[in-house]
């Protein structure tokens, strides 16, 4: 009988009769990327860009910006993600301006403009590429959905935070991952070996897509992981994180970065194949459950590149 790796990760290599491995449903993609809005020159396609700004305005002034921008989340003081046509002499990269291509120059900062995927060469001394940490694109992941709590601010900081806490987690994924198990002893269909094999990643949401889809997050000391939580996902062989938060640590907190630290077990024992990817939007359609996740990066050699993961539902 033919067989079949579930998984291409070395710890995590099970044999399988291909026929039972549960299919995913192609024909319906969840993306969970957001899309990367440009600011652009004002001479090019008004009407589009007034329609936008229209659209924008409330929440723009809401957010204390001082002009109308293009729907597009942004975090740590990053400016907006801009293209402008590129200019030789006669020559114009616009077509609305007369050029014969579009020809774009653009300037984003992946950390703070957009849905990104970083590896661990995002806080470690030495220069990490993504490239060269994700090298495998396409597995199973689990969703779970964890409101962050209310808790007083570390020291030195005052006042409140939201954080989304290691017992809180624990006890969705360990909670699903029940589930999961009690479906399959129901169902014959959904035993299958794939279905019972660790997933590779974990996505969390925190709340509804409505609260997250291009969210301002700069200085707004947004929600973030307990570095436990982190830690302990690590322990559970977890090996790419997915949140709809800006970040997994405090907006600032004194350059510690512990859940990041946590996560990519860095500097002692770090996990090289290890990945975090932030402000992603998880559609309101899609409950907690077990899903086939495809991570589509840009390949870019460093720390971090504008991603667009796309989960699938599993058939029977």
């Amino acid at each position: 009988m033919p067989i079949l790796r579930a998984s291409l990760h070395p710890a995590k290599t099970l044999f399988m009769d291909p026929l039972a491995l549960p299919r995913p449903d192609y024909s319906h993609p969840y993306p969970l990327g957001q899309v990367y809005r440009p600011v652009l020159p004002t001479a090019l396609w008004p009407a589009e860009q007034a329609a936008e700004s229209d659209a924008v305005a409330n929440s723009e002034a809401a957010a204390g910006l001082k002009e109308a921008l293009p729907p597009q989340p942004n975090a740590f003081w990053a400016q907006p993600f801009r293209a402008e046509p590129v200019r030789m002499g006669d020559f114009v990269g616009a077509t609305a301006l007369g050029g014969v291509v579009n020809f774009f120059d653009w300037w984003l900062n992946p950390h703070g403009n957009g849905t990104h995927t970083e590896c661990v060469g995002h806080i470690s001394k030495e220069r990490i590429v993504l490239c060269d940490c994700l090298t495998h694109f396409a597995f199973y992941a689990d969703v779970v959905t964890v409101a962050p709590r209310e808790l007083p601010a570390p020291a030195p900081f005052s006042g409140r935070d939201a954080v989304v806490t290691a017992a809180d987690l624990q006890a969705a994924v360990q909670g699903l991952t029940a589930k999961l198990g009690a479906a399959a002893q129901s169902s014959p269909a959904l035993a299958s070996p794939a279905r019972a094999s660790p997933p590779l990643a974990l996505v969390l949401r925190t709340a509804p897509e409505a609260e997250r889809r291009n969210r301002h997050w700069t200085g707004t000391n947004a929600p973030y992981v307990e570095a436990a939580a982190c830690a302990w996902l690590a322990d559970q062989g977890y090996d790419h994180l997915l949140l709809d938060l800006p970040s997994v640590d405090r907006e600032a907190d004194q350059g510690l970065l512990a859940a990041h630290h946590a996560w990519w077990r860095y500097p002692h024992a770090t996990r090289m194949q290890a990945t975090i990817t932030e402000m992603i939007v998880v559609p309101d359609a899609l409950p907690d459950g077990r899903y086939w996740l495809h991570m589509q990066v840009a390949q870019v050699a460093m720390d971090a590149a504008p991603s667009n993961p796309v989960l699938y539902r599993l058939g029977d």
